[in-house]
């Protein structure tokens, strides 16, 4: 009879640890809008290192080494405008439907970096080269 008993209670125990998979995962949303949003915050990415390279090496990409962007330039403060304002107009084109929760998120953050670097553009930072905090000769 203890043998039984012994043998219900491991039968129970592994019943317990039953993986139960009654609910079904999120469904990905995957569309063309899907697939280019992806793209377009890999681009996002890529040209930010390109405008701004002591942020690839600080990242470990070596490909930028080579270069340091005159940031007091006028044509420097056009550039990084027209970066900003243009991934901002992009990741504004895309809906809630499009996008899947993370991406929606991603494109929330997109917006608010873009609009936080545009409203810095306004700034004269130009007439301040040297700051004790964050200039290049500090870094």
């Amino acid at each position: 009879m203890k043998h039984y008993l012994a043998i219900f209670c491991i039968i129970v125990l592994l019943a317990s640890c039953k993986n139960d998979k009654t609910t079904e995962p999120a469904t990905e949303i995957t569309s063309k809008k899907n697939t280019e949003f992806s793209a377009m915050l890999n681009l996002f990415y890529e040209e930010g290192l390109k405008l701004n390279p002591l942020n690839a090496t600080s990242a470990g990409d070596n490909r930028y080494n080579n270069k340091l962007p005159n940031t007091l330039s006028p044509d420097f403060s056009t550039e990084e405008k027209s970066y900003y304002q243009g991934f901002k107009t992009k990741a504004e084109s895309y809906k809630d439907s499009q996008l899947n929760s993370t991406q929606q998120l991603s494109r929330d953050i997109l917006i608010w970096d873009c609009n936080i670097n545009l409203e810095r553009l306004n700034f004269r930072e130009d007439l301040t080269p040297i700051n004790q905090m964050w200039t290049k000769q500090l870094t």
